[in-house]
């Protein structure tokens, strides 16, 4: 298989139209590489890092496949040793990211926790002229206190810590989600009224608004609620192209002691 066929297909489980354009947009697709280049052993990462490109050299992998990508902003020059080092070595690189948010992740993680009758929220605009979501809200498939929430969220994301921002609440029935980043997203979750916001990162200064308006939210980390990626995207592979080796490599750059 070459990486042009590889791409159809990634365009059908996440099509790459579904890519945010707003607030400085995002870059999915190919990122390093040729079209023309064969594809036989894939590693998928969350993030291109260092430790990523030493295992994909290791393992004699042909494509590394991201959800972060590692090129936001335009360049002018190319001098990252990363970058000259897959070069070199004929390494490419794909990333899906908003694309692949909207498209699955944040269902997955709705489900994960238990949220049903799910619905879109935090619209953006599309590369493909449209909207989409990057987030959801719904209703927990049982009842639940804000106690039980927190556990849970550790529980599905095999996690030993979260942040909380606001009060725990003793009766939770409907949530909204949002993994990675939600910072800016304040002011539309508010007036979601939702019993719990659960989120990987918010920054300090939309901590104390979310706390001021009175939120529940509780902070999963951006990593821990963005790995679902890892093993989604090498199941969907495995099924959809058997023939590929893949290999999903773990690689958190962020560690609590």
């Amino acid at each position: 298989m070459i990486i042009r066929d590889l791409l159809l297909v990634l365009d059908k489980v996440a099509p790459l139209g579904l890519q945010m354009t707003e607030y400085g947009g995002d870059n999915c697709g190919l990122i390093i590489g040729s079209e023309e280049a064969d594809v036989k052993r894939v590693l998928i990462s969350l993030d291109l890092t260092k430790r990523a490109v030493e295992t994909a050299k290791k393992e004699y992998i042909d494509l590394i496949i991201t959800h972060h990508p590692p090129i936001f902003n335009p360049i002018k020059r190319l001098t990252d040793s990363l970058f000259i080092e897959l070069i070199e070595s004929g390494i490419s690189v794909i990333s899906l990211h908003t694309n692949y948010d909207s498209a699955r992740l944040n269902d997955i993680l709705a489900q994960r926790l238990g949220i049903t009758q799910t619905e879109g929220i935090l619209e953006y605009q599309t590369l493909s002229k449209g909207k989409s979501h990057l987030g959801r809200i719904g209703i927990f498939d049982e009842e639940m206190t804000g106690e039980d929430v927190i556990q849970r969220v550790k529980e599905e994301l095999g996690i030993e810590y979260v942040r909380i921002i606001g009060e725990v609440r003793d009766n939770v029935v409907s949530a909204a989600i949002c993994q990675g980043s939600s910072s800016g997203s304040e002011n539309e979750i508010r007036e979601l009224d939702v019993d719990v916001f659960i989120t990987g990162e918010v920054k300090y200064n939309n901590a104390v608004d979310f706390n001021n308006f009175g939120c529940f939210v509780i902070e999963a980390g951006h990593y821990e609620t963005e790995k679902l990626f890892i093993n989604d995207l090498a199941e969907v592979l495995a099924y959809r192209i058997p023939e590929l080796e893949v290999m999903p490599f773990f690689d958190r750059v962020v560690n609590t002691i």
